[in-house]
């Protein structure tokens, strides 16, 4: 039997281009934008109000053209600062994060979890369940604007808003504490330190990038793209720190990977909300080709051998092929 297996290599894009403003959000009713990830479709975003909305998420396309709203039912929104999806039981979920806490007297905060569903079209709203989790920081209440998930394991990732020091802390919630316990404790994996001080050192979105090597974190004037080192699989603590350039005109709080990962897109809290993109300034390689197929001698093979070959490709997916080479023995002259 013949056939052929059609890799998707795991990439992150070594360098991004500066951002450039590519157009805006024409639904005045996005007036906060404070969190953004792309659709499964990739053909678009979702985005989210700051504090004093309801609990509702917006969509729209790469033109910033309206493709409609859904609305979390029984829910009520506190401060939502971000917006991510990764991997669940459901197959892909949105995670919203109820996390913007400025005095830091929140004893809990609140995330809630849903299976994306389709953006029900322009002028369409649609209703729709969620799961929510109360957790708690482990050293008391703190204010956090930026969220990230881990695309390899669900883990949710939290990243603090410091208006004391120049260091945000990374804390993570496992994939497994949902739907287990009414208040999950939130464990750290990192601090990240900042240049300058004031608005520069503030935290303001995260995200992972899909491969899930990095995870970019933005402040209002600069970002920091920092190696996530995994122990069996998840990440267990921060390593190596790289720079990149966010958009910054404006109160811009909301970031997302898009493209697969070859553009970072950016938004910010105004109407009609900006929209800027920053391209990978290095093109991706190629995918891995299908191998040849396999040749299969009919008659005389005498003494085959079966050579596996076995590919690693990096981070995400391996393929084990095996290729049968039928050698025929000669016949000796009469």
């Amino acid at each position: 039997m013949n056939s052929s297996l059609v890799l998707i290599i795991a990439w992150t894009c070594p360098a991004f281009n500066p951002p450039e403003l590519v157009g805006q959000i024409n639904n005045l009713e996005i007036n906060e934008a404070s969190g953004l990830v792309a659709l499964a479709s990739q053909n678009g975003f979702w985005t989210h109000n700051d504090s004093g909305d309801r609990a509702r998420l917006f969509a729209f396309d790469h033109h910033g053209v309206s493709l409609g709203q859904i609305e979390l039912t029984n829910l009520e929104a506190t401060d939502w600062e971000d917006l991510s999806a990764g991997p669940c039981d459901e197959g892909r979920c949105l995670v919203v994060g109820d996390i913007g806490d400025n005095p830091s007297t929140r004893s809990e905060i609140v995330l809630h979890r849903l299976k994306e569903p389709q953006p029900p079209g322009f002028g369409q709203t649609t209703r729709v369940d969620v799961e929510s989790l109360a957790v708690a920081y482990p050293n008391g209440a703190t204010d956090a604007e930026g969220l990230a998930v881990d695309p390899q394991t669900g883990d949710v990732f939290i990243v603090t808003k410091n208006r004391q020091r120049p260091i945000s802390t990374v804390f993570r919630l496992k994939a497994d504490r949902w739907g287990r316990e009414t208040t999950a404790t939130l464990e750290s994996v990192g601090d990240i330190n900042w240049q300058g001080n004031g608005l520069s050192t503030q935290a303001t979105a995260a995200a992972i990038d899909p491969a899930g090597n990095e995870l970019f974190v933005q402040t209002y004037t600069q970002g920091q793209r920092i190696e996530l080192v995994r122990q069996q699989g998840r990440v267990e603590s921060l390593g190596r720190v790289r720079s990149f350039m966010p958009w910054s005109l404006g109160q811009c709080e909301a970031m997302a990977f898009a493209e697969q990962g070859k553009s970072l897109w950016f938004t910010c809290e105004s109407a009609p909300a900006p929209l800027a993109q920053a391209s990978c300034a290095t093109e991706p390689p190629a995918e891995v080709a299908p191998e040849p197929e396999a040749q299969f001698e009919p008659t005389g093979c005498g003494g085959c051998q079966q050579t596996p070959a076995s590919i690693w490709v990096t981070l995400v997916l391996f393929a084990l092929r095996g290729r049968t080479k039928g050698v025929e023995r000669r016949r000796r002259s009469a």
